[in-house]
């Protein structure tokens, strides 16, 4: 390590941009860069969805919210991860908003009230990007994602 004494002031940088700054622009460039790779969820701007519900779900997509497996993962609680409700299999993000039968119900219910093709989905990740798939474009598309993902934040928030 190379460690330079001088009378400047002290200052930060960033080696994820060109320019040294941090900026929010600059880390999703740096996260759709190949650097990085594919696996790593990075949403698309969109008008409807607050930063929050962004944030959460792609910590959510990371297998950062406190599900119960997740949990146990972590030697949280006493081991059980099974889920709550159904009480058939483990709780899971995967389980809750897409094997479940009501997040199925609840999914079908959406799908027909936007009157769209309806969500095929089977892991989280096809749930945030379902709004490409259901035949929908421009600004019916928008509302599409902006009603999933914004229910998804409201149930995140509730589960944690």
């Amino acid at each position: 390590m190379h460690v330079r004494l001088n009378q400047n002031q002290d200052k930060w940088e960033w080696i994820g941009a060109a320019d040294k700054d941090f900026s929010t622009n600059a880390m999703k460039r740096l996260l759709d860069s190949n650097r990085i790779g594919s696996v790593v969820y990075v949403s698309e701007e969109c008008r409807w969805i607050p930063k929050k519900c962004n944030i959460s779900i792609w910590r959510a997509e990371l297998g950062k919210i406190a599900m119960m497996d997740e949990l146990r993962k972590r030697n949280v609680g006493d081991g059980n991860s099974v889920c709550s409700l159904c009480e058939e299999v483990d709780e899971s993000i995967e389980h809750i908003f897409t094997n479940f039968f009501f997040a199925s119900m609840l999914w079908s219910f959406i799908s027909s009230w936007c009157k769209c093709q309806n969500f095929v989905v089977f892991s989280f990740r096809d749930l945030i990007e379902a709004h490409d798939h259901v035949g929908l474009s421009g600004q019916k598309k928008e509302v599409v994602k902006g009603l999933n993902q914004n229910w998804l934040l409201e149930h995140l928030e509730n589960e944690v």
